[in-house]
């Protein structure tokens, strides 16, 4: 038979977990667990059962971004992608220090929305991510080698109808063609990374319910 053990806040205990909402999971190479949660960044101790947290502190710029972690995803080098609801953070647990990644109204080549939705590694090993408003952009890999960091961006036009159908991104994917998949809060998106356009899949095309 199957156990769960579960994991709860318990305000008698300051080791336990903050919130209950948890929002994302991940296993480092050293068996650690890391969860993001609504009231930052996680590390949990299995040996003692223990959650220590990394949280937004406003004196220390190399804290967390934003205590709303919804994604996290490793780089490969051992630090980790943390996607929040106040930007994109890339976290070193060596240091347990964030570097931060911001929108920049004034820079076409910033993060496009510093609300961080989905973050998802093509095969290709390029970073794409989705955000609350900004659309789906991808981290430019040729500028990543060099240091900078630079985002393509794909954003809704209401004058092209082979754009993105939605600047709410949800949903990531790219399929055995190479073809990206984009499921938003208006339809579902098969992007032709190519040609760099967009197939809109909707409710009058016999999808189900735009929001994906």
């Amino acid at each position: 038979t199957c156990e769960f053990i579960h994991y709860r806040h318990d305000p008698a205990n300051p080791d336990s977990l903050h919130n209950d909402t948890v929002s994302a999971i991940y296993e480092d190479e050293d068996g650690v667990l890391w969860l993001g949660s609504f009231e930052g960044l996680y590390r949990f101790d299995r040996s003692t059962g223990k959650f220590s947290v990394l949280a937004h502190d406003p004196a220390d710029p190399d804290s967390l971004a934003n205590n709303s972690v919804y994604r996290l995803l490793p780089e490969g080098d051992g630090r980790i992608w943390v996607g929040t609801l106040g930007g994109l953070d890339l976290f070193d647990p060596e240091t347990e220090r964030f570097t931060h990644f911001l929108h920049d109204p004034a820079d076409p080549q910033s993060l496009p929305d510093n609300q961080i939705t989905e973050l998802y590694r093509a095969p290709s090993g390029v970073l794409w991510l989705g955000t609350w408003h900004g659309g789906l952009a991808y981290l430019d890999p040729d500028a990543w080698a060099q240091g900078e960091a630079r985002f393509v961006r794909y954003q809704h036009n209401p004058d092209d109808p082979a754009s993105l159908s939605d600047n709410s991104v949800w949903a990531i994917h790219q399929d055995r063609v190479g073809a990206l998949w984009v499921g938003t809060q208006a339809g579902l998106n098969r992007l032709d990374t190519r040609s760099h356009t967009f197939t809109r899949y909707r409710e009058k095309e016999g999808l189900p319910n735009n929001a994906v």
